[in-house]
């Protein structure tokens, strides 16, 4: 009985979850607008909510219940606003025809504007010409008269940045997106692959006994993740960014051939985290965006040398007058590069690259002096050279808040 009645909970509170967005459509109403031109834009409160229809069929829009003022705009037409009421669970279907503005008079040169979001609201000087779609291809396009205009491409009801634009007569400009993009803040998370790539060097030869100068390279790699923020904006003609980072994943690399013969030394090296802020450009590449950046670079970073000694008849030891370890956080330099493409309206996708050099720094063993630093040296601290370097390859999905 008791199970009877869990089922019947469970099986009510699914009933309950699963009407709740039925139920809420319910309280919705339509709005259906068959306009004359079929390509005029719909302003509901002044907010841009789409075309009228799109490839000869009419388009309806989802709103609560109440009064609107409702304006249609459309390129060589007269604005018209009237006022539609919307009733719960009712299209509400409208047929407006619009008035025609007066001819203009040749010259003319072409418009064409490039967007992922077929629907963003294309402005000239302010005024609403139409959506991305229409002037899109080499068939379609925008006649304006020769002169600079102030163009703007919005996605839905988001505002964006005015570019000017020159017209040239019997001349077609292509604009994209990208060149639209709005200057502002943006932040976002990365997951990627990161490989360290260390290397330490034995100077005098202590450890590779009697071979000065040994290069020991200990490199691995693995998954990271991260956040970003960062801000765009132009100077002249050029599209800057800063961007600051910060990036977890415990990444470490160890080996134990410093001694190559003994296999008694172990170095290791492991980051913490990293963090890096840059300075970067971009540049419209059709639909997408390609950028370059460099700056300084930061990691917390563990670096370790390990000597254990093997005695008879005793217990394996750690010898610490040959073995050390630092925490430290070290600064450097980091480059990268990538790729940028549109998702939705605010929302981009990333593939980067970076690379980041976090330095060299020398450490010492042997401090008490009781052996020598190799065949012939004399006996003193003895040397090692540790450099530390870091490849990332991140995808990341950013949010653009806007100006």
């Amino acid at each position: 009985m008791q199970r009877f009645f869990t089922y019947c909970s469970m099986f009510t509170l699914f009933a309950l979850l699963a009407g709740a967005p039925l139920a809420a459509q319910q309280n919705m109403g339509r709005l259906r607008v068959d306009a004359t031109p079929t390509r005029a834009g719909i302003f509901v409160n002044g907010e841009y909510v789409g075309p009228a229809r799109n490839h000869g069929k009419v388009r309806r829009y989802d709103l609560a219940p109440g009064t609107y003022t409702l304006t249609l705009r459309a390129s060589g037409y007269e604005d018209l606003t009237v006022t539609v009421t919307i009733n719960a669970g009712e299209t509400t279907g409208i047929s407006p025809i619009m008035e025609a503005l007066g001819i203009t008079e040749p010259p003319f040169g072409t418009l064409r504007v490039k967007s992922p979001n077929k629907f963003a609201a294309v402005y000239v000087n302010g005024r609403f010409m139409g959506r991305a779609d229409e002037f899109s291809n080499f068939t379609q396009g925008l006649l304006l008269n020769p002169g600079q205009y102030e163009v703007a491409i919005a996605p839905r009801t988001r505002a964006a940045t005015a570019t000017t634009v020159t017209i040239e007569a019997n001349k077609t400009t292509v604009r994209g997106e990208n060149a639209f993009h709005r200057a502002g803040t943006y932040a976002g998370g990365f997951i990627g692959f990161g490989r360290t790539d260390n290397r330490i060097v034995d100077v005098d030869g202590f450890a590779n006994w009697g071979n000065p100068g040994s290069v020991l390279d200990y490199d691995m790699g693995g998954l990271v993740g991260g956040v970003l923020i960062g801000k765009r904006f132009d100077i002249a003609a050029a599209r800057l960014r800063i961007e600051l980072d910060g990036t977890f994943g415990g990444l470490s690399a160890t080996s134990n051939r410093l001694d190559p013969e003994g296999l008694d030394e172990t170095v290791k090296s492991e980051f913490r985290w990293i963090s890096t802020s840059r300075a970067g450009i971009e540049q419209p590449v059709g639909p997408a965006t390609v950028f370059a950046s460099g700056g300084l670079a930061a990691a917390r970073i563990e670096n370790s040398v390990t000597d254990l000694d093997f005695v008879p008849n005793m217990l394996t030891r750690m010898d610490p007058d040959d073995s050390f370890r630092d925490r430290l956080t070290k600064i450097g330099w980091a480059v990268g590069g990538g790729l940028e493409a549109p998702l939705a309206d605010d929302w981009t996708l990333r593939l980067e690259g970076s690379y980041l050099d976090l330095g060299r720094k020398t450490y010492y063993v042997n401090n008490s002096g009781n052996n020598s630093c190799g065949p012939g040296n004399p006996r003193r601290s003895c040397p090692y050279n540790v450099e530390n370097v870091l490849v990332i390859v991140r995808l990341a999905i950013i949010y653009q808040f806007g100006e």
